[in-house]
């Protein structure tokens, strides 16, 4: 008896321990829990921008990405794996040295821009379906 437990103990250990590692779905990891904002720029405005609407850009669930000549900066505090790495790298070379390109929750692009008027992007966010929903509950 006490051998038949310890063979069902070494092979419960054995399947617990032997799970593959989570599948690495890139940027898709954040649908439909984030908006996602992609910026190009050659200056530092736009990054001063989002950050002194920290609580505008919070309410509306934007996840924001900004490259310039420093590199690139987010306000994502999650794990960025080397698909999303990937992933985010290709959103912002579609946008050239200029440009802005919003992302539903919905995985699908809903504006893009020149530059970056939050503005423009809070009205074009709050005038989506599931904004709506977000404003109502």
């Amino acid at each position: 008896m006490l051998f038949k437990s310890i063979i069902a103990l070494t092979v419960l250990i054995f399947a617990t321990s032997y799970r593959k590692a989570p599948k690495d779905k890139g940027l898709s990891e954040l649908k439909w829990k984030n908006r996602l904002l992609f910026i190009t720029t050659t200056g530092t405005l736009e990054l001063k921008q989002l950050y002194q609407q920290k609580k505008e850009i919070q309410e509306r669930h934007l996840i924001w990405f900004v490259k310039n000549q420093t590199g690139i900066q987010t306000n994502f505090t999650g794990r960025l794996s080397s698909k999303m790495t990937a992933d985010i790298k290709g959103k912002l070379t579609t946008l050239g040295n200029k440009g802005v390109l919003l992302i539903g929750k919905d995985g699908e692009e809903k504006m893009r821009e020149t530059n970056l008027n939050l503005s423009h992007i809070y009205q074009k966010i709050d005038a989506m379906p599931m904004r709506q929903k977000e404003m109502r509950d």
